[in-house]
């Protein structure tokens, strides 16, 4: 009787025991997972900084400090003017009267991001306007954007995660819904608005979880009777798979006034101030393809968002 019992006790002891260990190790194996993702994503991240398509590229890394936030591209035609002459080159401002207050962890624990308070705050990145960036030379008007963000709340119809203002492009929230759109051209004659552009998007982005939002943008020229016309392909991704297609008329043109290039806020309409994290922002030159787009995701994700 005394034996049964007592073996009893130290089966239970055993099993107690065991479930400690466990309960120790998952968060490790946990942790050492997302820390090996983190490592992962560093050298994918410093393999796409000299790649010779990307104009500009902020992966907010290296700094959790400062008004500035540093272009990263390394590899683009513009490296050797960047080098000698403009070095600080779409590198951004950042702005708030404590910028040093708004660094924080994003998709890791120790990546860098950029907090920003949402309308009204005018918390946002200014990067100064550039050619490369208005898109309307006629040998460089495909382009394609990246962006990594995370939100709780979009607080107001189109809230703006990335843009050069309303007469160029913009990323930003669908109107009132819950997920977001690319909008192409806007209202002044110099830049008419491009139809087909601002298809919102069916997913739903405002849940606190990481999300990679990109957009390609790919022109065609061609001749119909006595005419000269344009029209460009437009997709739209939402974590690595496509949204929104469409065929854009008309082409992206600069207005007298160009607007300097934010993130996190259209210069050209106020209070649309982005609510959340982002903590990695990409510009090329060209079209990227799905695949590559893809894999941008796949090796971005955070195991806890994938």
């Amino acid at each position: 009787m005394d034996r049964r019992a007592f073996s009893i006790i130290e089966l239970l002891i055993v099993l107690t025991v065991m479930m400690v260990i466990v309960a120790i190790s998952v968060p490790s194996i946990a942790t050492a997972r997302e820390r090996s993702r983190f490592v992962n994503w560093k050298g994918y991240s410093q393999n796409l900084r000299v790649d010779q398509d990307l104009i500009a590229y902020w992966n907010f890394e290296e700094q959790d400090s400062g008004d500035e936030l540093w272009n990263r591209a390394a590899g683009n035609a513009l490296e050797q003017a960047r080098a000698q002459l403009e070095p600080k080159m779409f590198d951004g401002e950042i702005s708030g009267e404590n910028p040093d207050e708004r660094w924080t962890d994003g998709r890791w624990i120790g990546k860098g991001a950029l907090n920003f308070g949402g309308v009204g705050s005018q918390e946002w990145v200014k990067v100064d306007d550039h050619v490369e960036f208005r898109r309307t030379e006629n040998n460089k008007r495909d382009f394609s954007m990246v962006v990594w963000f995370q939100t709780n709340e979009l607080q107001v119809s189109w809230q703006t995660l990335f843009a050069k203002g309303d007469n160029s492009w913009r990323m930003h929230r669908a109107l009132t819904n819950h997920s977001m759109t690319v909008g192409l051209g806007g209202q002044d004659p110099l830049a008419p608005y491009i139809l087909g552009s601002d298809r919102p998007g069916f997913k739903i982005v405002d849940d606190g979880h990481w999300h990679m939002m990109a957009f390609t943008y790919e022109q065609t020229e061609f001749v119909r009777g006595y005419k000269y016309l344009s029209r460009a392909a437009l997709v739209q991704y939402m974590d690595g798979e496509i949204e929104q297609t469409g065929i854009g008329k008309g082409y992206l043109r600069s207005p007298q006034t160009p607007y300097p290039v934010h993130i996190g806020y259209n210069a050209q309409v106020p209070f649309r101030e982005w609510n959340g994290l982002i903590d990695e922002v990409g510009f090329f030159d060209g079209a990227l393809d799905e695949a590559q787009i893809s894999e941008m995701y796949r090796v971005g994700t955070p195991r806890n968002d994938g």
